[in-house]
Order: C-alpha cells, then structure tokens, then sequence
C-alpha cells in the first residue's frame, strides 16, 4: 500500500472516531436534559413558592406582635405599656459595663427600688412571701474558648440582686429561675440587651405579687451585674448563694436583637419535660435548635448564661432572646426605644405562661430521674413545632 493510500486510510479512521465522540456526547446531553426534565416547570415554580413563603414568611411574621396592653383590673395580664416605663428610664442611664457608676449605682439601685415598691404595694396580700437579697461575690472557674485550650477567670465583687416569691410559709426546697442581666456591653445602653429582659421580670413579680396562688412553687428572680465580662454574676450566684441548692430548672432571658419574635434557642441538656412545658403551655411558640447547636459547636464567639447555669449548677432550662436588628446588638443603638412594638408583650406572655405551667409540674420533685436523650425542634413559621428525639 502506498503512502497516500495509508494517509487517507488513517483521516478516514480520525473522522469516523471524531464522529463516534460527538454522537456519544449528543446521547449523554439527551440523557441528562432527560433526567433534568423530570422536574418540570410546574414543579420548578413550586419549589420556588415553598422557600419564597420561608423566606418572606418569616420576615412578615418578626413583624406580625400583639398589640401592647394596659394592666388589667385583676392584675392577671401581662403589660408592655406598664412595664416600658421602667425599662425607658434604665436604658437612658447609658453605657453600664459591669464595675461602672452607671451599673452599680444607677441601675442597681434603681432595680432594687422598684422592688421594694411593688413588695410595700403588696404588703398586706394574703400568703405572699416576698424576699429581696443583694449579692456581692468573688470567685473563680474554668470557661472554655473559642480554641483547644479555654481560659481561666477570676473575678472580684461583682453584684446580683435577687428576689425569691412564694406562697404561705417556705415547706420544701425546690424552686425555679429567671435570669436577666443589668450590666451592658461597653459601648451600649443595653435597651434590648438585656434590660427588656429585666422589665419583663419586674413585670412578673407585679403579677405573681398580686397573684401569689399561682406560686405552687417558689420563683427566684435574679438581676445579674455582671454577664457581659465572661459571665461572671451568675456564675457567683448558682455556685456561692445559699438558694442555688432549690433551683429545679431556669429560664434565661436575653438578646442579640431589639425586639421582634423571642427565639427559644438552648433547651435541657435533654430533660424533654422542660422543652414541652414551653410548647404546651406558649402563646406564641418560637422555637429552633440551630442556635444551641450552633452555640454548643464553638464557631460563633459568644455565650449566655445558660451555660454557668448548666455546667456549674446541674440545672436544666431554657435559653430565649430577641433576634430582630442584630447590627444593632452591642451598639449605641441598642437604646429602649428601638425595641419593636409588641416584643415585650409577645414576650411577657409566653414566659409567664410558660412559668405558669412549669410551677404545677411534677418533673421538678426530681427532675435528674426524667433526663433523657437530647431533642430536635423548630417550628415552622411560628404555627406549629416539631420536636425529634434522637435514638
């Protein structure tokens, strides 16, 4: 065979395997516009509709709050417009990082005033035991960072106030808490974080002052002076006060937002009782656990004192705040006023129903006996909650 004869016998063969590449890659284009054609335009626009709701769904309802109210003849309903008054007056003291004049003498002694007032209106109400304690503490503990190593802290003279509301005379040893804190980061006047919180409190006090029959067990208040430097005040109460042994379970307030839908983050460890309680018994149920599991993996910078309240005390509970206008978290604007209408009432009414239920529970006789395995929940769009336990 001569040269010219091979040459076209070996173009023939390129153009018959160049033919073969492109009907191949013809079929596999085919096939996969096959496959993606199993999604057809209709499904496409559903899918669209479903995360457009999420999204658009769970902005509408961060702005969807009840109406703020006024307190009611019988003293039994929580009150925004009551309770703002307070709060307006401790957020315009400014800036009141833990240790400043502004913490210790100004909103301290503020806190401590208005609770003697509502304890002398209340004075001659049947079977009401209203005690009121100051705490200066120092102490210790081991806190983990954001690394491998955590970090040692020691601290001096940070302050607590504390009231404790029961019925009758005191019979057994078992008591729930709230936790709020009255310090501020230092460049804030802490409107939302976290003396909405604490307004809330004082509010609850007025209406279980009122209404000492609801107290089937004793509820500690605790105004804590010292969050924003590592945690310091509640760790010195739930590990040095004489009330820390009757703690059952806790509730802790608090904010990384100014208003709009409290967000139950961190519920147990396990405990289910505890997580039900709020479902059951909320108004208005708000709940995710990507906030615990996202605080409990180290990678946000940050924590509440649901954690010195768990690790340092034993003691289960639930970890709510408010997380509408983060950027204004730590800020100059976190200011009273910037709090969203309807976020202190939404609020109000979920814990106090919450406490409510929680005060009548048998789980709190021993409630170590009931943990159980941790629990998956989150609502969806505020309607309904879902709640897995892990096997």
């Amino acid at each position: 065979m001569s040269a010219g004869i091979r040459r076209r016998h070996v173009d023939e063969q390129r153009k018959n395997l160049l033919k073969n590449q492109v009907n191949e890659n013809e079929e596999t284009q085919r096939e996969l516009e096959k496959d993606v054609s199993l999604l057809r335009p209709l499904h496409w626009k559903i899918i669209a509709v479903f995360y457009l709701t999420l999204i658009f769904g769970a902005s509408f309802l961060h702005k969807c709050l009840p109406e703020p109210k006024d307190p009611n003849r019988e003293e039994t309903q929580f009150s925004e417009n009551r309770a703002v008054g307070v709060l307006q007056e401790l957020s315009d003291y400014g800036w009141k990082p833990a240790g400043s004049y502004n913490c210790e003498e100004l909103t301290r002694n503020r806190i401590l005033k208005e609770l003697n007032d509502i304890r002398m209106l209340n004075e001659n109400v049947d079977d009401l035991r209203f005690d009121i304690e100051t705490q200066y503490v120092s102490g210790c503990f081991d806190i983990p960072a954001h690394d491998t190593e955590g970090m040692n802290i020691c601290y001096r003279n940070v302050s607590n106030v504390m009231a404790r509301l029961g019925k009758g005379e005191k019979k057994d040893q078992i008591s729930v808490l709230l936790n709020c804190h009255y310090d501020s980061w230092p460049t804030s006047n802490a409107g939302s974080d976290d003396l909405s919180s604490c307004a809330l409190m004082l509010e609850l006090i007025r209406l279980y002052s009122k209404n000492p029959h609801l107290l089937h067990r004793d509820v500690i208040f605790l105004f804590n002076g010292a969050e924003e430097s590592s945690l310091l005040a509640a760790h010195g109460f739930i590990t040095q006060h004489s009330w820390r042994h009757e703690i059952r379970a806790f509730i802790n307030l608090e904010a990384s937002g100014s208003g709009g839908r409290e967000l139950l983050f961190q519920a147990g460890p396990a405990n289910q009782w505890l997580l039900n309680s709020y479902l059951e018994a909320a108004i208005h149920p708000h709940c995710s656990v990507i906030g615990q599991e996202v605080f409990q993996s180290g990678v946000y910078p940050g924590d509440t004192d649901f954690r010195i309240f768990r690790d340092h005390g034993r003691v289960p509970g639930l970890d709510l705040a408010f997380v509408q206008n983060g950027y204004w978290w730590h800020t100059e604007f976190d200011t009273a006023e910037r709090i969203t209408q309807g976020s202190l009432q939404r609020a109000g009414e979920n814990v106090y129903s919450t406490l409510n239920h929680l005060l009548k529970s048998p789980y709190l006789e021993k409630p170590a006996e009931y943990a159980d395995r941790k629990t998956v929940f989150f609502d969806f769009l505020g309607k309904f909650s879902l709640v897995f336990k892990n096997i």
